[in-house]
């Protein structure tokens, strides 16, 4: 009865917490601008049009990702209507089951213990935060790559039969309709580099490396079932845009400037991996000594994490589009490692050697620790030394718009960011102490208490405080208060697709420019233009006072721009 309670009741109260966190968490901020107002917008069209064959946004084919991550999120909207948790529902349903897949795998590498670790690591980091708690396809992608993962890990004892193939088959297709090739790219890698280097302890056999084969072919035809039907009504756009532009080129040229010179590409996910992994890239290295040495799982174990590892992390270092997320994929087997290693500590499985890579950890993670909690607690100093570092560097206008919004959150929620600076110093301060002393079981129940306090108080304190920064809601608000829906909307020079969202317009049309305003202007029906005032003003200097009616104004904080804007809504006609 203690043994069922340990294996099967903690995982599902670790599960339970971590969706009442991930749940609360999305139900703190609106969307953010650009994907997920992109994805809700297109999948509130879904549902309002009853076209479920492919995606719309703005009127025109979306053809950026596959079709599922849509048909998922007209479930929750249809239920509770065109709200932020409706959109991130099936994100937070994704994060849990990534956690429950990873306890499955742990257990069978090592232990129940160790597997509840992995669990526990997988959801604590930075990086799954944010795809967990975010209106995209990447927590559900995540989910159907680790279900794959787990479907071969626990056929390696035995053979992989057609109860394998057909679940292999399942999780694969529901990648490929998630996010495309990625799925493949992950999994098979990760199934042929296991059976080849670990080929002297298992032997898939021909009927194995047939179902494989089999599996992948029924994955590919469960996406074809949907993508023929889909590019035939689109005449064949959606296909060619999809696999031609949103992967083949974004394979060979850095899109929307994600990227750089080769230089400086080959190790972008190095720093993206020790920041977003923290805190448990402390970890690491001992982690990768025990794991390179056979302490934690043997031959096949080694081999099968190693595989799920390495191939994604060179293949998305080699490709010239470059977003810290495309590395998310590997997270489950990183927190299997570190699981793996403080399992070990706790059976004394561990050498010197580990040892001595486990304190080399700290000088790898602490530095960023500490770095990030003086720039929380600097408050109007850090903008200063952020906009230094920007202008040092050669970064991307995106990048630095990120910087910018980072310098106007630090500088405007001066005591919430304090407060957690002071938190992420005394937590790294305990669990350093814990570490170097080697009782590594101590630090690691700091490192998960510590972070999920601070993610608590983060979407208790610090999201809220940004919200009052955002623009595009409390406008959106205003205009819907004062307009029919069914009045036009049209912009110019803003043309986020949170508009879209908030707006609960199908189509937001942007004017290229002040000429087009003023004809806009002229016309007789009822309309709204959104137009920032520096705009309006620039127009109306140069053309004359427009007869409109403004309505409505909002003051904020552009994010995806970096820089402050006043919006104003103006009215034309009765």
């Amino acid at each position: 009865m203690q043994k069922r309670l340990w294996t099967v009741g903690a995982p599902l109260a670790l599960a339970a917490l971590v969706f009442l966190l991930y749940l609360f968490a999305s139900s703190r901020s609106t969307l953010w601008d650009r994907d997920e107002p992109r994805f809700a917008a297109a999948s509130a069209e879904m549902l309002s049009s009853g076209n479920y064959l492919y995606p719309i946004f703005n009127g025109n084919l979306r053809p950026d990702k596959p079709i599922l991550i849509y048909w998922l999120m007209t479930l929750p909207l249809r239920w509770w209507g065109p709200t932020e948790l409706a959109c991130r529902f099936f994100s937070v349903l994704g994060t849990v089951a990534v956690c429950v897949l990873t306890y499955l795998c742990g257990r069978r590498l090592f232990s129940a213990g160790a597997g509840l670790w992995a669990m526990a690591i997988v959801a604590s980091t930075p990086m799954m935060a944010g795809a967990g708690t975010a209106a995209t396809a990447d927590a559900v992608l995540l989910a159907c790559i680790t279900a794959a993962a787990t479907v071969f890990l626990y056929s390696l004892r035995t053979r992989f039969a057609l109860p394998h193939a057909l679940l292999l088959a399942l999780a694969l297709g529901a990648a490929l309709l998630d996010k495309g090739p990625v799925g493949l790219a992950v999994a098979l890698p990760a199934i042929a580099g296991t059976w080849w280097f670990a080929r002297g302890r298992i032997q898939p056999g021909r009927h194995g490396i047939l179902n494989v084969l089999l599996a992948t072919l029924a994955a590919c035809f469960i996406f074809l079932c949907w993508a023929v039907p889909a590019d035939r009504a689109t005449g064949g756009e959606f296909l060619r845009q999809f696999l031609g532009h949103h992967v083949g080129d974004r394979m060979t040229m850095p899109l929307e400037h994600h990227g750089g010179n080769l230089l400086l590409m080959l190790p972008f996910y190095v720093p993206v991996l020790v920041v977003l992994f923290l805190p448990w890239t402390l970890f690491l290295p001992g982690a990768l000594s025990a794991l390179l040495g056979r302490r934690l799982a043997g031959t096949p174990g080694k081999w099968f994490l190693l595989s799920w590892l390495v191939p994604l992390f060179v293949i998305m270092s080699l490709v010239a589009t470059k977003l810290p997320h495309y590395i998310l994929p590997v997270w489950p087997a990183l927190a299997l490692a570190v699981a793996g290693t403080i399992d070990a500590h706790e059976r004394g499985l561990l050498n010197a050697r580990d040892y001595k890579w486990l304190r080399r950890g700290a000088w790898l993670a602490a530095p960023f620790a500490f770095v990030m909690a003086v720039l929380l607690l600097a408050g109007p100093a850090t903008p200063a030394a952020l906009q230094m570092m920007a202008g040092t560097f050669r970064l991307s206008a995106q990048f630095k718009a990120s910087l910018q919004a980072c310098t106007v959150i630090l500088s405007s929620q001066r005591w919430p960011c304090a407060v957690a600076g002071a938190g992420l110093a005394i937590v790294a301060v305990l669990v350093l102490w814990q570490y170097l002393a080697l009782r590594i079981k101590a630090a690691a129940i700091a490192c998960f208490a510590g972070t999920v306090g601070l993610q608590l108080f983060c979407a208790g304190f610090i999201l809220p405080a940004v919200e009052k920064l955002k623009i595009t809601e409390p406008l959106a608000r205003a205009i819907r208060s004062r307009v029919p829906d069914a009045e036009p909307v049209v912009t110019c020079g803003y043309s986020e697709p949170s508009l879209n969202f908030y707006l609960h317009r199908r189509v937001v049309r942007e004017l290229p420019h002040a000429e087009a305003v003023i004809e806009w202007a002229k016309e007789a029906q009822p309309g709204v233009l959104i137009v920032p005032r520096e705009v309006l003003v620039r127009i109306q200097r140069r053309h004359g006072v427009l007869l409109l009616q403004e309505i409505a104004s909002a003051i904020g904080f552009n994010y995806p721009k970096g820089k402050w804007c006043e919006l104003v809504a103006m009215h034309r006609g009765p």
